[in-house]
């Protein structure tokens, strides 16, 4: 569900993408996920963070993006407030990390 409404944002679409950092996530949900109209980045450590799945993203796009916001959605049992975003001035791109 948080895929597909970061995909629905008030705001061209041309103009932003979303990307899914995918640490070590389940088939299904990789399945699910590639029905959507988003890139996904697999990655997989033997001690994930955050902070190495989202360098390991990083590392693969390159500079091709001016601005990055992320959105963090954790385990089940994890609170996490998941809001829609709202731009007030046309950026280039924005890349959005789904973990």
């Amino acid at each position: 569900d948080v895929a597909a409404d970061a995909l629905n944002q008030d705001y061209s679409k041309e103009n932003y993408d979303v990307i899914i950092i995918a640490d070590s996530f389940k088939k299904e949900t990789l399945d699910e996920l590639s029905k959507l109209n988003v890139r996904i980045i697999e990655v997989s450590f033997d001690l994930s963070t955050k902070s190495k799945a989202l360098n390991a993203a990083m590392n693969e796009l390159g500079d091709d993006y001016d601005v990055e916001c992320m959105i963090a959605v954790g385990q089940p049992s994890d609170e996490v407030n998941q809001e829609k975003i709202t731009l007030r001035k046309p950026v280039k791109e924005i890349a959005i990390k789904l973990t």
